[in-house]
């Protein structure tokens, strides 16, 4: 394989329709690639592959999926749930 970017062009294109077209373009979903022998992501962005990029951004973090959700309606990013033990404050 050259360029796995190019493989997975390859395989969505054999995917690829005009609904699923329209569901990756309006980010409906969000399609990306991961090299098995490296790790390396690629994302699709604008009809192409790009190497994904991660921002560091720290999570949220509750003590208990209750503690996060409990109360609100709106969306809520995911968060780190760290349960705190009884000798910790």
């Amino acid at each position: 394989m050259a360029n796995r970017a190019t493989c997975a062009r390859a395989c969505c294109g054999r995917w690829s329709n005009v609904y699923n077209e329209n569901l990756a373009k309006n980010r409906w979903i969000r399609l990306a690639t991961l090299d098995p022998e490296t790790g390396k992501m690629h994302v699709r962005r604008n009809h192409e592959y790009v190497p994904y990029e991660p921002e560091p951004t720290p999570l949220p973090v509750a003590a208990s999926s209750r503690e996060w959700y409990q109360g609100k309606l709106e969306h809520l990013p995911i968060a780190r749930i760290e349960r705190v033990s009884a000798g910790k404050i």
